[in-house]
């Protein structure tokens, strides 16, 4: 039995999956030291009695907006190229069978990817949750 292109696909998903789950985990990392940072100031401030100041505060915010807003660009780019890759699955399949179950990946996955366009681009820079 040989290497075939399904050996090679299976060792390129898990390859991903591992470089993927990587940059996650330092994204997680460089987030958690960047509120660390933010938290010292604020804990600095509060020591010596004093309310932060205002231009401190909204660079807090805007970072915080920066962040979420780059997070979902990247999932509403993820999710496309899912539909993308679903529907390419579902339109060019193999031609032996239909393949009618890859239609609620794919309105799933459409959906996702709406939605955190939708999100990214209609984020507010002056949100004041």
């Amino acid at each position: 039995m040989g290497w075939g292109w399904g050996h090679v696909g299976v060792i390129f998903g898990l390859a991903g999956m591992a470089f993927g789950f990587t940059a996650m985990c330092f994204g997680l990392w460089r987030r958690h030291r960047r509120e660390v940072g933010a938290l010292e100031i604020l804990r600095t401030y509060a020591a010596q009695g004093k309310e932060p100041p205002s231009e401190v505060t909204a660079l807090l915010q805007a970072t915080f907006h920066r962040d979420r807003r780059a997070r979902d660009v990247r999932l509403g780019l993820f999710f496309g190229c899912l539909t993308v890759a679903f529907a390419a699955l579902f339109y060019f399949g193999n031609g032996v069978r239909p393949h009618h179950g890859l239609i609620f990946p794919i309105a799933l996955f459409g959906a996702f990817a709406v939605y955190y366009a939708a999100s990214a681009l209609f984020l507010r820079r002056d949100d004041e949750r």
